[in-house]
């Protein structure tokens, strides 16, 4: 049980149209969104509720539920004491009066509209508490723990921070090409902007185009490199290669064996710097 001076947040990420996500909610499958609507406390549960929140149509519809459901006053008991905040779109802050009624209301100072990720939001909330605090941040995304390290000094003085968090997506250990690399920069350098004005209500005035994504058809998507993917005599080499499989039927195994070969390939360096498109 929570002390009835706590005070809670609950933050939801704003899906943004177009968005610097689309490419990785696309990759998750998050793409075909199934429309949903929670009618009232009574409704039943979804079987797989897990499975449900990864539908962003059914985490808006949850939060725009708890938000219009908390606002009543049966659940007063529940509140109690504390002030609870829920951000999504807007701050909504709910608390009892003494005449034991809740009182919901925005609070715009706490809002913000310009952050698309929980990660900022949760960092944007841990700066505004000016007071001597205890703040636990309850995440499973590692990222959040890295932005509120780059972000301590705007705390009190006196606050501590307790992280319960889980660990986050690794990266592929593949070494990208120059040109991709690149483009990895740009949007590693526009997320570190948000990232670094996490306390502020607009956290960043660029533009994701020419930062790494692309927009077509109302979408962003990751921009990989300019220029052509493969230098031309590669190109011309695979396309060789491919046409005489065609004509002559060349053997697998024969494949296989050739490309195995260290002789042939003690030479072959793919790291070369003189071919900057490897």
């Amino acid at each position: 049980m929570y002390p009835d001076n706590f005070e809670g947040y609950i933050v939801q990420p704003d899906y943004f149209t177009p968005s610097i996500k689309n490419y990785e909610h696309s990759q998750r499958f998050e793409s075909a969104q199934l429309e949903y609507t929670i009618t009232g406390p009574e409704q039943v549960r979804p079987s797989d509720f897990v499975k449900e929140l990864k539908n962003s149509n059914f985490k808006e519809a949850l939060v725009d539920f708890f938000i219009s459901h908390w606002a009543s006053d049966e659940m007063a008991p529940f509140i109690g004491g504390k002030i609870i905040h829920i951000n999504f779109r807007k701050c909504h802050s709910f608390m009892v009066n003494e005449t034991n009624k809740v009182i919901s209301s925005i609070t715009e100072e706490l809002s913000c509209p310009e952050h698309e990720e929980a990660d900022t939001k949760i960092v944007y909330h841990a700066c505004k508490i000016n007071y001597e605090a205890n703040i636990i941040i309850r995440t499973i995304d590692s990222d959040v723990a890295a932005i509120m390290l780059g972000h301590m000094h705007r705390l009190n003085d006196e606050s501590q921070v307790w992280m319960l968090t889980g660990t986050g997506n690794n990266l592929s250990s593949l070494p990208p090409c120059k040109s991709e690399l690149l483009q990895q920069f740009l949007r590693a350098n526009y997320i570190c902007c948000i990232w670094n004005n996490a306390h502020l209500k607009n956290p960043t005035t660029y533009e994701p185009v020419n930062n790494g994504w692309i927009l077509e058809n109302d979408e962003y998507h990751f921009k990989w490199f300019e220029g052509d993917q493969l230098p031309n005599y590669v190109s011309e080499s695979l396309k060789t290669v491919s046409e005489a499989g065609e004509e002559d039927d060349v053997d697998n195994d024969e494949f296989r064996e050739w490309s195995s070969s260290d002789d042939e390939n003690e030479n072959v360096n793919i790291n070369d710097d003189n071919e900057e498109d490897f």
